[in-house]
């Protein structure tokens, strides 16, 4: 379709104009959308990661602490029975 040629009323021109519009608006919508649920659900993951790597260094950090305090513990008992 020719558009300013004469052979098209401009009424039709403009209608054809703005469907072509909607139409890219739509697109770039969708786009957006599809961008954002990505952008959520990477955003996502990396939370669920970051709180199984720090729940992991809690945990390691509580063992070595027991570690510690049953190194303690024992060093005393054998204070005591020395003693």
């Amino acid at each position: 379709m020719e558009h300013g040629s004469g052979d098209h009323p401009a009424k039709e021109v403009l209608k054809d104009a703005c469907q072509d519009l909607m139409q890219m608006c739509e697109h770039i919508r969708n786009t957006f959308d599809k961008t954002v649920e990505e952008f959520k659900a990477s955003e996502a993951v990396k939370k669920k990661n970051s709180d199984s790597q720090e729940k992991a260094m809690n945990t390691d950090s509580q063992a070595k602490a027991m570690d510690i305090d049953s190194q303690e513990s024992d060093s005393e008992s054998e204070e005591s029975e020395s003693n």
